[in-house]
């Protein structure tokens, strides 16, 4: 593909005469499993930062819900026998979730934002709400890393007619 090529494609999609489609798969495995120095030696750019966020959320996931199986022996003793295996089975269809195309930040952000509050004020003294942060954050997590993998290979794509070039095969172009 030439840059003049790749130039009408983005022109077309920012007038809204085509939808430049990533699935999300691709943009967490691109970022996620494909070396920096490939990236960069390919496409020219190295997304550092896009890189080290996909990242904390893949490794920061996991370890957050660990975190909160730790917490919920420690908060809520033996009915951690049940509340774990739910918990592990919900991050579970969570992260699967995550990888849908309508699958947005809004929703899990929200509760996110709910139980931190409530943790932080604890208007009902409740014990054990930091194990529900912790949860929280790791469905959090697992979101953002689909979200925010798309978004920035999204962005690459769009400004890099060599990104373009390298992931043409997985990109769907529709035309509005």
């Amino acid at each position: 593909m030439t840059e003049v090529e790749h130039a009408q494609i983005v022109r077309d999609e920012a007038e809204g005469r085509l939808s430049l489609g990533i699935d999300r798969t691709v943009a967490r495995k691109f970022f996620t499993e494909t070396p920096l120095r490939s990236i960069q030696r390919t496409t020219g750019e190295a997304p550092y930062f896009e890189k080290l966020l996909a990242y904390v959320c893949f490794i920061g996931g996991p370890i957050a819900l660990l975190v909160a199986g730790v917490l919920s022996v420690i908060y809520f003793g033996w009915w951690s026998i049940a509340l774990v295996p739910v918990t592990v089975f919900a991050w579970v269809g969570f992260y699967g979730d995550s990888a849908r195309a309508g699958s947005g930040l809004t929703g899990i952000t929200s509760v996110l934002a709910v139980v931190l509050a409530l943790h932080v004020f604890n208007p009902f003294s409740w014990r054990g709400t930091l194990f529900y942060v912790v949860v929280a954050l790791s469905l959090w997590m697992s979101r953002c890393l689909y979200v925010a993998s798309t978004i920035f290979l999204r962005a690459l794509i769009v400004r890099s007619h060599r990104a373009f070039a390298m992931l043409s095969d997985t990109i769907v172009l529709k035309r509005l």
